[in-house]
């Protein structure tokens, strides 16, 4: 029922068109049948291969070719008639309407805003509409089309429909200005900063049974990394209530749980390190209370909170790695299982980086925090490893059951540097997925950094220079980096 009716190509009805496909002919004696050339078609099938097919070539091919987009009157809108790039879902009327029939997502890019904006050109302080460029390199590169869902207008849906949002060629969660750990600056009235954090829990909670690749920009990014700490708190409080003590493997479940929630609750993130310390622009005269300390998992700030110092500029990034202070401040199993995730999975950022560098566009003054995002591993993990044993016993009961949908582990795949030391610590990560039968079935990217806009930090309604050709974006890092993680999703 949620598949696109099926319209018969060339004249006549239906019925014409399967008395030529089986009409017998006889050929050496046989029967044999032979279709016609105008047989069916099924728009449903083969929208993934397509545009993974055209986003190859588009990304690998010597000859470049333009896909005509003309904005009216050179601008760049969602509201612009006819649609250029897409549908925009902007009010709950239409939000309903579109969760009500999800087949209109298939094979389309679902961007879902955050906000309004991700923030301001340094400039001429123009709003910078990501989502416009994300359309806009989809379009150019593969003439997929895309819809917009506007969460800061639209308010967040009822959680039971968002499942069916597995329609779609590809999610991309956009950025914001609001900061994660601050409720208080998320202010349209319609979409609190737990109704974006509940969006993210449900996509992610979603990825390990949904081909629909995920990606998380920016407040996507940190939105992601707060739900995964959320989803750890959460499923701990489960095993602990509602898992009995009564056999040896639930016994060790909920000893697993217990071990998770006293490490949480004893980790202690410190920022502000005193190499940034006279650089950074501290609220309090006193520079000294820039240097302030995060503990327990259950804080507001614990997955993200305010970097050391702003980035809004062109950087490159750098591949993770375990520094020394981590070394001498986490527990050993924590780093080691990062080690083994890293060893054993490849994120597909970090493969670039081995081969190339990597120029992106950082616009954010929140970062994630390293210590969180290896707790979140480490406790994903040894739940993953726990569970298995016992999932027989929890797939029995409903409200237990989203513990199977839990991620398996994640890798911190790059940082940027500030004067040689590290500043954004999790530039970019990759959220494994693993099936009970022990494969490794999807995984999501989340990052930073935003690959869609380029160096001159423009969305393409307000780029002097007008929207890039299809040379500029094959020229562009952040754009052949944005669209190889797609068509990579849509193939693994």
């Amino acid at each position: 029922n949620f598949l696109p009716r099926i319209d018969w190509m060339g004249s006549g009805t239906s019925t014409e068109v399967v008395e030529r496909v089986t009409t017998p002919r006889t050929a050496g004696g046989s029967t044999v049948i032979i279709p016609s050339k105008k047989d069916a078609a099924y728009p449903h099938f083969g929208g993934f291969f397509a545009a993974s097919a055209l986003l190859t070539h588009f990304l690998r091919s010597h000859h470049v070719y333009e896909i005509p987009i003309y904005g009216e009157n050179g601008t760049w809108s969602w509201t612009s008639q006819p649609p250029l790039l897409g549908d925009y879902v902007d009010t709950p009327e239409l939000l309903e309407k579109f969760l009500a029939n999800p087949a209109t997502a298939f094979n389309k890019l679902l961007i879902i805003e955050p906000w309004d904006n991700v923030g301001h050109h340094p400039d001429d302080q123009s709003p910078v509409r990501a989502s416009l460029n994300v359309a806009y390199y989809l379009k150019k590169a593969a003439n997929v089309e895309s819809i917009c869902w506007a969460l800061w207008k639209t308010g967040r849906p009822g959680l039971e429909s968002l499942p069916l949002l597995r329609l779609p060629l590809a999610i991309v969660v956009e950025g914001g200005a609001p900061s994660v750990y601050d409720p208080t600056t998320w202010t349209y009235p319609d979409c609190s900063r737990d109704d974006a954090v509940e969006v993210a829990e449900h996509l992610l909670l979603s990825r390990g049974s949904c081909i629909t690749p995920q990606l998380f920009i920016c407040i996507g990014h940190q939105l992601a990394c707060t739900a995964l700490v959320r989803l750890v708190r959460k499923a701990v409080v489960a095993i602990l209530e509602h898992v009995p003590d009564d056999s040896l493997p639930r016994s060790q479940l909920r000893s697993v749980a217990a071990q998770i929630h006293l490490t949480g609750t004893q980790l202690e993130i410190t920022k502000g390190h005193v190499k940034f310390e006279h650089e950074m622009a501290c609220q309090d005269e006193n520079e000294a209370n820039c240097i302030r300390k995060i503990k327990g998992y259950q804080h507001e700030e614990f997955a993200c909170t305010r970097n050391e110092l702003k980035e809004v500029t062109a950087t490159n990034l750098v591949p993770f790695t375990i520094s020394k202070h981590l070394e001498q401040t986490l527990p050993y199993e924590i780093i080691s299982r990062h080690m083994i995730v890293a060893y054993k999975h490849k994120g597909f950022i970090d493969e670039w980086l081995s081969r190339s560098s990597l120029e992106i566009t950082m616009f954010h003054g929140d970062e994630v925090n390293v210590e969180a995002m290896l707790f979140v591993n480490w406790a994903l993990n040894i739940l993953h490893n726990s569970i298995l044993p016992c999932q027989f016993y929890i797939a029995q009961l409903a409200h237990l059951q989203w513990l199977l949908n839990l991620p398996y582990g994640l890798e911190i795949l790059a940082s940027t540097l500030h004067k040689g030391e590290e500043l954004t610590q999790v530039a970019a990560t990759c959220i494994y997925y693993k099936s009970m039968e022990g494969h490794v079935t999807r995984r999501s990217f989340t990052m930073q950094f935003h690959p869609e806009i380029m160096g001159d930090l423009h969305a393409i309604d307000t780029r002097p220079e007008g929207a890039p050709t299809a040379s500029e974006l094959k020229d562009d890092d952040g754009a052949k980096l944005l669209l190889h993680l797609i068509r990579s999703e849509i193939a693994f």
